[in-house]
């Protein structure tokens, strides 16, 4: 059986920082980040052989992914239009993982989104 944690290992643990620049200046993409945080997306093992080129296995393994792109608009409180595109921009620049998690410079991404925007309390 194939095990779709082990298979995203090298991308999990993933550094590089490239495909952050693609959404850097773009709200709508961050909250749909931050929302398939909270997603539970399923996913099946897709129909072929399990390619061995790193590039063709990441989209091999996004093949098995079901998304409710409502459910994700809503959760990202964005338009259901604009899932699909933004969503792919994601995939592309290897930032969301098909099981529902976001890479280490994803995370990063948003930790300095949330400082950015969120008022600091203030002492009293």
């Amino acid at each position: 059986m194939i095990k779709l944690d082990t298979l995203l290992e090298p991308y999990r643990d993933s550094t590089d920082n490239i495909g952050v620049v693609t959404v850097i200046d773009d709200v709508q993409a961050k909250k749909l980040l931050a929302a398939w945080t909270r997603y539970n997306p399923s996913w099946t093992k897709p129909k072929g052989r399990r390619p061995a080129d790193t590039t063709e296995l990441w989209y091999w393994l996004w093949e098995g992914v079901d998304v409710d792109t409502h459910a994700l608009a809503a959760m990202a409180n964005v338009s259901p239009h604009v899932v699909g595109p933004k969503f792919e921009v994601l995939i592309h620049a290897r930032l969301v993982l098909p099981d529902g998690t976001i890479t280490t410079p994803a995370k990063a991404l948003l930790n300095a989104f949330i400082s950015e925007n969120l008022p600091t309390p203030k002492k009293r």
